[in-house]
This record gives C-alpha cells, sequence and structure tokens, in this order.
C-alpha cells in the first residue's frame, strides 16, 4: 500500500495543480507612509480575497515519467516479494507437515517397541528369578526399555514443537494439527523432466524482484539527469477582491494573474552531477545483484 501510494502520488504530478482560496483581512494603512493619506480619511479597511488557483509543472525532460517508472517498478517487486513469501509460508507447510508424518511414523515404532522392550524386562526377570540366566541379562533388558522410553519422550517433544511450527505458520495459537494421509500414503513427487526451457526462470519471484529493482535503479538515474535540464512551470488564479463583502462578486471585482516561470541550475558545487554519478553507482550494484539472482 506504501509503494502504490507512493505510485499514485508522483502520477498526479503529469497533471494541474487546483486550489481554491478564501481570506479576509482587518487593516491599517500608515498615515505618514510612502502614500500619505489625506486628512481625515479612515485609515482602517476590510479586505476580502476569493480565488482559484492552478499550478503545472511541464515534465519536458521525463522527470516525473522517471518517477513513475520508478514507483510502478517498486510495486511490481513488492507484489513478487509478497509472491515469495507466499510461496515460502505454502513450501514450510508441505515439507514440515511431511516431517510431522515421518515422525509420527518413527513415534509409532517407537512405542511398539517400548511395548516389546518392557515384555522382555518381565521376562528376563523371571528367568533371572528362576535361576536360569544371569542378572546382566535382566539389567541389560531394563537398560534397552529405559533407553527407548528416552527415545519416545524425545520423539513426543519433537512432535509437539513441529505441530506448535505448523500452528504458527497457520496462523493460529500453538496446537495439536489434525493429521490425514500417512507417510506411506503421501504420493511421490513427479520428477522434473530435462530439456526445461531457461525462460521458466523468470517466473520465480525472487527474480522479478531482482529485475524491477534494477528496473526502479535505472529510472532514478534518468530522474537525477532530468534535473541538470529547466524546469518550467505555469501558474495562474482569477478571483474577487474587494473591500466590502456585499460587492465581492460585483463586477469590477474580479482580478487574475498568469505566470510562467523557467528555472534553469547553473551553479550548485556539483551536486546535482554527483545525484547522477550515484544513481548510476547504485544501478550498476543493483545489476550485479540481479545477475547474482539469476546465476545462484
Amino acid at each position: 500500500d506504501a509503494f502504490l501510494g507512493s505510485l499514485v502520488s508522483t502520477r498526479s504530478q503529469f497533471y494541474p495543480q487546483v486550489s481554491v482560496g478564501l481570506d479576509a483581512s482587518r487593516n491599517r494603512t500608515s498615515a505618514v507612509g510612502a502614500s500619505p493619506l489625506p486628512a481625515g480619511a479612515d485609515p482602517y479597511y476590510n479586505l476580502y480575497n476569493g480565488a482559484l488557483g492552478a499550478s503545472w509543472q511541464l515534465d519536458l525532460f521525463g522527470r516525473v515519467r522517471r518517477q513513475a517508472e520508478a514507483a510502478q517498478a517498486q510495486v511490481y517487486a513488492t507484489e513478487q516479494g509478497r509472491r515469495g513469501v507466499v510461496l515460502s509460508v505454502v513450501t514450510s507447510m508441505a515439507t514440515s507437515y511431511i516431517g510431522l508424518r515421518m515422525l509420527d511414523r518413527q513415534l509409532e515404532i517407537s512405542r511398539n517397541t517400548l511395548v516389546s522392550r518392557r515384555d522382555y524386562v518381565e521376562l528376563a526377570q523371571t528367568r533371572f528369578e528362576g535361576g536360569v540366566t544371569s542378572e546382566i541379562d535382566w539389567r541389560q533388558a531394563q537398560a534397552e526399555y529405559h533407553r527407548t522410553a528416552a527415545i519416545v519422550q524425545d520423539l513426543e517433544r519433537v512432535v509437539r514443537q513441529l505441530e506448535n511450527f505448523l500452528s504458527v505458520l497457520l496462523g493460529r495459537n500453538p496446537g495439536p494439527i489434525v493429521r490425514g494421509a500417512g507417510i506411506e500414503e503421501l504420493a511421490a513427487p513427479v520428477a522434473i523432466p530435462s530439456g526445461l526451457p531457461s525462460d521458466l526462470l523468470d517466473r520465480r519471484p525472487d527474480i522479478r524482484v531482482a529485475e524491477q529493482d534494477l528496473v526502479a535503479a535505472n529510472a532514478n538515474i534518468g530522474e537525477a539527469k532530468a534535473l541538470l535540464f529547466p524546469r518550467i512551470a505555469l501558474t495562474g488564479a482569477f478571483g474577487f477582491a474587494s473591500t466590502d463583502l456585499d460587492t465581492l462578486f460585483d463586477n469590477g471585482a474580479e482580478s487574475y494573474s498568469l505566470l510562467g516561470g523557467l528555472l534553469q541550475p547553473l551553479f550548485n558545487a556539483g551536486k546535482n552531477r554527483q545525484r547522477v554519478a550515484i544513481t548510476e553507482s547504485v544501478m550498476r550494484q543493483t545489476l550485479y545483484g540481479y545477475e547474482s539472482t539469476v546465476l545462484q
């Protein structure tokens, strides 16, 4: 929304800016000024003004056009960045869910193993007490049981953590995740065929973001160069002025002005030329970043 608002604000410079003004004032004229008042004249008077004004800066050298181009590129880049975030969230969701179902399967196997370890501990204890085996067999069975129990507890902890992570990705409070198909029922992804065209890379959001950043950086050069040339502005106003509010819109109270201006920078200690050099340097840096993104 911020970049879109910046684009609309920039494009508004293509059109004339129109405003209306109304004001009223109470004034006093100096009796001993450059034009002294006649004897007995009232130095106090009211003045009422109402005017409609318009101004328009001609974009002869493309400054506003390049500003709008840069703002448009930033809007596109932001949209592609949003797509990249969505893809990352979806990828994290899919990867995490598959990992969760894998952990579920491991936990199921570990719990079944724990049950068999417990049964074996009881059997080893019975054999030891009956004098069939030594105590070491019973103690080893107990050690294996506790080791498996620790594995089960660790898997349960990791499962809860992954469930909480998935809940956060879904935008809700941490909690359990409803299960679907088991890990064995999930369809394997189709293998990526060979010989895919390289222009498929253009669909990647990260490459499109880098590309639009490059477009914006290039447009900023044009904007900086336009500041080296004159600015031409047209200003006009039409309104009414009167010392009496009742006669403000009478014949003869009209007033208007038309103004055309040209402003050409002559000396600013190289400020504008350095601005061009800076934007060109930023564009080269952005170009290297774009090339790096494509290569990666």
